[in-house]
Protein backbone atom coordinates (compact mmCIF):
# COMPACT_ATOMS: atom_id res chain seq x y z
CA UNK A 1 0.00 0.00 0.00
CA UNK A 2 1.49 3.07 -1.04
CA UNK A 3 0.08 6.56 -0.04
CA UNK A 4 1.81 9.96 -0.56
CA UNK A 5 3.57 11.90 2.22
CA UNK A 6 0.97 14.48 1.98
CA UNK A 7 -1.93 12.50 1.49
CA UNK A 8 -4.35 11.63 4.29
CA UNK A 9 -3.72 8.79 6.43
CA UNK A 10 -5.16 5.71 5.24
CA UNK A 11 -6.34 5.23 8.99
CA UNK A 12 -9.29 7.95 8.95
CA UNK A 13 -7.37 10.59 10.95
CA UNK A 14 -7.94 13.25 8.51
CA UNK A 15 -3.84 14.04 9.18
CA UNK A 16 -1.11 14.24 6.43
CA UNK A 17 0.28 10.58 5.79
CA UNK A 18 3.79 11.82 6.65
CA UNK A 19 2.10 12.81 10.17
CA UNK A 20 0.29 9.99 10.96
CA UNK A 21 1.26 6.31 10.11
CA UNK A 22 4.43 6.83 7.91
CA UNK A 23 7.30 5.14 9.34
CA UNK A 24 4.85 3.93 12.30
CA UNK A 25 6.46 0.14 12.12
CA UNK A 26 9.68 1.98 13.45
CA UNK A 27 8.05 4.12 16.23
CA UNK A 28 8.67 3.16 20.25
CA UNK A 29 5.33 0.45 21.29
CA UNK A 30 2.91 1.64 24.03
CA UNK A 31 4.42 0.36 26.83
CA UNK A 32 2.24 -1.36 29.48
CA UNK A 33 2.92 0.89 32.14
CA UNK A 34 1.46 3.98 29.74
CA UNK A 35 -1.21 2.02 29.07
CA UNK A 36 -1.96 1.34 32.92
CA UNK A 37 -1.58 4.70 33.61
CA UNK A 38 -3.81 6.42 31.22
CA UNK A 39 -6.52 4.06 32.62
CA UNK A 40 -6.17 5.47 35.77
CA UNK A 41 -6.04 8.90 34.75
CA UNK A 42 -9.30 8.68 32.80
CA UNK A 43 -10.98 6.70 35.22
CA UNK A 44 -10.59 9.45 37.88
CA UNK A 45 -11.39 12.00 35.50
CA UNK A 46 -13.76 15.03 37.29
CA UNK A 47 -17.60 16.30 36.08
CA UNK A 48 -20.60 16.62 37.35
CA UNK A 49 -23.79 15.43 35.45
CA UNK A 50 -26.27 17.71 37.12
CA UNK A 51 -28.78 19.91 34.21
CA UNK A 52 -27.36 22.46 32.52
CA UNK A 53 -29.73 24.50 34.02
CA UNK A 54 -28.32 24.12 37.42
CA UNK A 55 -24.59 23.86 36.66
CA UNK A 56 -24.38 27.71 37.23
CA UNK A 57 -24.94 26.17 41.29
CA UNK A 58 -21.77 23.88 41.53
CA UNK A 59 -19.69 23.33 43.68
CA UNK A 60 -15.82 23.09 43.32
CA UNK A 61 -15.55 19.85 45.40
CA UNK A 62 -16.20 16.51 42.95
CA UNK A 63 -16.53 13.85 45.09
CA UNK A 64 -16.94 10.13 45.20
CA UNK A 65 -20.88 9.97 44.47
CA UNK A 66 -22.34 6.90 45.05
CA UNK A 67 -24.55 4.85 42.65
CA UNK A 68 -25.88 2.19 45.09
CA UNK A 69 -27.09 3.72 48.00
CA UNK A 70 -24.23 3.55 51.00
CA UNK A 71 -26.63 4.78 53.85
CA UNK A 72 -29.04 1.64 53.29
CA UNK A 73 -28.16 -1.12 50.53
CA UNK A 74 -24.23 -1.03 51.08
CA UNK A 75 -24.54 -0.91 54.86
CA UNK A 76 -27.07 -3.70 54.85
CA UNK A 77 -24.74 -6.18 52.41
CA UNK A 78 -21.13 -4.94 54.52
CA UNK A 79 -19.25 -7.45 56.63
CA UNK A 80 -18.45 -6.37 60.07
CA UNK A 81 -15.34 -4.46 59.00
CA UNK A 82 -17.56 -2.17 56.02
CA UNK A 83 -16.74 -4.09 53.08
CA UNK A 84 -19.09 -5.39 50.42
CA UNK A 85 -17.50 -7.65 47.87
CA UNK A 86 -17.15 -6.11 44.47
CA UNK A 87 -15.63 -5.87 40.98
CA UNK A 88 -12.65 -3.52 40.44
CA UNK A 89 -12.70 -3.22 36.63
CA UNK A 90 -9.49 -1.33 35.10
CA UNK A 91 -6.16 -2.60 32.96
CA UNK A 92 -4.19 -3.10 36.08
CA UNK A 93 -6.68 -5.69 37.51
CA UNK A 94 -7.48 -7.40 34.31
CA UNK A 95 -3.69 -7.65 33.41
CA UNK A 96 -2.90 -8.80 36.67
CA UNK A 97 -5.96 -11.50 36.85
CA UNK A 98 -5.46 -12.09 33.19
CA UNK A 99 -8.69 -10.98 32.00
CA UNK A 100 -11.02 -12.85 34.52
CA UNK A 101 -13.07 -10.66 36.62
CA UNK A 102 -12.45 -11.86 40.08
CA UNK A 103 -14.70 -10.02 43.34
CA UNK A 104 -12.84 -8.29 45.68
CA UNK A 105 -13.61 -6.71 49.29
CA UNK A 106 -14.22 -3.29 48.63
CA UNK A 107 -15.16 -0.14 51.30
CA UNK A 108 -18.26 1.23 51.54
CA UNK A 109 -16.96 4.51 51.10
CA UNK A 110 -15.42 3.37 47.75
CA UNK A 111 -17.79 0.77 46.59
CA UNK A 112 -19.88 1.93 43.47
CA UNK A 113 -18.40 5.15 43.45
CA UNK A 114 -17.71 7.49 40.78
CA UNK A 115 -16.40 11.37 40.30
CA UNK A 116 -19.62 12.46 38.18
CA UNK A 117 -21.60 14.98 40.72
CA UNK A 118 -20.04 17.98 42.99
CA UNK A 119 -20.95 17.83 46.54
CA UNK A 120 -23.72 19.76 46.16
CA UNK A 121 -25.34 18.03 43.49
CA UNK A 122 -24.87 14.67 45.04
CA UNK A 123 -26.72 15.86 47.88
CA UNK A 124 -29.59 17.72 46.77
CA UNK A 125 -30.55 15.32 43.80
CA UNK A 126 -30.21 12.44 45.72
CA UNK A 127 -30.93 13.16 49.40
CA UNK A 128 -34.64 11.86 48.88
CA UNK A 129 -32.64 8.32 48.54
CA UNK A 130 -29.96 9.11 51.24
CA UNK A 131 -32.03 10.54 53.86
CA UNK A 132 -35.46 9.32 53.51
CA UNK A 133 -36.60 5.63 54.03
CA UNK A 134 -37.39 4.25 50.45
CA UNK A 135 -40.49 3.94 49.69
CA UNK A 136 -40.50 3.53 45.84
CA UNK A 137 -42.36 7.10 44.91
CA UNK A 138 -41.63 8.51 41.63
CA UNK A 139 -39.23 11.20 43.35
CA UNK A 140 -37.27 8.52 44.40
CA UNK A 141 -37.52 6.05 41.68
CA UNK A 142 -36.57 8.76 39.26
CA UNK A 143 -33.14 10.19 41.29
CA UNK A 144 -32.04 6.08 41.33
CA UNK A 145 -32.64 6.22 37.23
CA UNK A 146 -30.63 9.22 36.83
CA UNK A 147 -27.73 8.03 39.11
CA UNK A 148 -27.45 5.06 36.74
CA UNK A 149 -27.41 7.28 33.55
CA UNK A 150 -24.99 9.59 34.63
CA UNK A 151 -22.98 6.20 35.50
CA UNK A 152 -23.30 4.62 32.64
CA UNK A 153 -22.60 8.04 30.51
CA UNK A 154 -19.04 7.87 32.62
CA UNK A 155 -18.37 5.35 31.89
CA UNK A 156 -19.06 4.88 28.25
CA UNK A 157 -17.63 8.60 27.54
CA UNK A 158 -14.08 7.16 29.78
CA UNK A 159 -14.39 4.20 27.03
CA UNK A 160 -14.39 6.06 24.21
CA UNK A 161 -10.95 8.40 25.86
CA UNK A 162 -9.35 4.54 26.35
CA UNK A 163 -10.27 3.63 22.26
CA UNK A 164 -8.66 6.69 21.23
CA UNK A 165 -5.43 5.99 23.58
CA UNK A 166 -5.67 2.48 22.08
CA UNK A 167 -5.09 4.08 18.54
CA UNK A 168 -1.65 4.29 19.82
CA UNK A 169 -1.11 0.60 19.95
CA UNK A 170 -0.40 -0.15 16.79
CA UNK A 171 3.30 1.69 17.14
CA UNK A 172 5.47 -0.64 16.25
CA UNK A 173 3.66 -2.86 14.50
CA UNK A 174 3.72 -3.96 10.73
CA UNK A 175 1.25 -3.11 8.09
CA UNK A 176 -1.57 -5.49 8.88
CA UNK A 177 -1.11 -5.26 12.57
CA UNK A 178 -1.11 -1.39 12.20
CA UNK A 179 -4.62 -2.08 9.86
CA UNK A 180 -6.15 -4.36 12.04
CA UNK A 181 -5.94 -1.98 15.18
CA UNK A 182 -7.05 0.93 13.95
CA UNK A 183 -10.41 -1.17 12.15
CA UNK A 184 -11.01 -3.09 15.65
CA UNK A 185 -11.16 0.88 17.37
CA UNK A 186 -13.08 2.29 14.11
CA UNK A 187 -16.04 0.20 15.14
CA UNK A 188 -15.48 0.43 18.80
CA UNK A 189 -15.97 3.84 18.58
CA UNK A 190 -18.94 3.96 16.05
CA UNK A 191 -20.80 1.59 18.96
CA UNK A 192 -19.63 3.80 21.52
CA UNK A 193 -20.82 6.97 20.06
CA UNK A 194 -24.29 5.27 19.11
CA UNK A 195 -24.65 4.40 22.83
CA UNK A 196 -23.66 7.88 23.67
CA UNK A 197 -26.34 9.52 21.48
CA UNK A 198 -28.72 7.15 23.07
CA UNK A 199 -27.47 8.17 26.73
CA UNK A 200 -27.52 11.50 25.69
CA UNK A 201 -31.22 11.37 24.54
CA UNK A 202 -32.45 9.62 27.80
CA UNK A 203 -30.78 11.70 30.15
CA UNK A 204 -31.98 15.09 28.50
CA UNK A 205 -35.15 13.41 28.99
CA UNK A 206 -34.79 12.79 32.59
CA UNK A 207 -33.37 16.39 33.22
CA UNK A 208 -36.27 17.55 31.92
CA UNK A 209 -38.28 15.89 34.87
CA UNK A 210 -36.23 16.39 37.27
CA UNK A 211 -36.58 20.43 37.04
CA UNK A 212 -40.42 20.02 36.48
CA UNK A 213 -40.24 20.63 32.79
CA UNK A 214 -42.11 17.75 31.54
CA UNK A 215 -44.10 14.58 33.41
CA UNK A 216 -42.66 11.77 31.35
CA UNK A 217 -44.19 8.51 31.39
CA UNK A 218 -42.03 6.47 32.96
CA UNK A 219 -42.81 3.21 34.33
CA UNK A 220 -41.25 1.54 37.69
CA UNK A 221 -41.07 -2.22 38.76
CA UNK A 222 -40.19 -2.36 42.64
CA UNK A 223 -40.11 -6.12 43.90
CA UNK A 224 -40.29 -5.99 48.11
CA UNK A 225 -38.52 -8.67 50.03
CA UNK A 226 -38.42 -9.33 53.82
CA UNK A 227 -35.05 -9.50 53.84
CA UNK A 228 -31.86 -7.58 52.89
CA UNK A 229 -31.22 -8.69 49.10
CA UNK A 230 -27.46 -10.24 49.28
CA UNK A 231 -26.32 -8.10 46.21
CA UNK A 232 -27.16 -4.65 45.14
CA UNK A 233 -26.41 -2.93 41.90
CA UNK A 234 -26.92 0.01 39.74
CA UNK A 235 -27.15 -0.30 36.10
CA UNK A 236 -28.39 0.47 33.03
CA UNK A 237 -27.32 -1.85 29.81
CA UNK A 238 -26.56 0.40 26.96
CA UNK A 239 -23.85 -1.98 24.42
Amino acid sequence: MKIGRNKKCWCGSGKKFKHCHYGRENETPVSQGEAISYSQKNASRKCCYAPADLKHECSKKIINAHTVSKSSSLKEIADESNHVFGLKINLANIIKNEGKLIPEKIGINQASTFKGFCSKHDKSLFSCIEDREFVGDDEQCLALMYRSVAKELYAKEGGLNNSEFAKNGDKGKHLLGQLSIQNFVADQQKAINAALSELSELKSELDDQLLGKSVGNLSHLIIDSTSPMPVAVSSIVSP
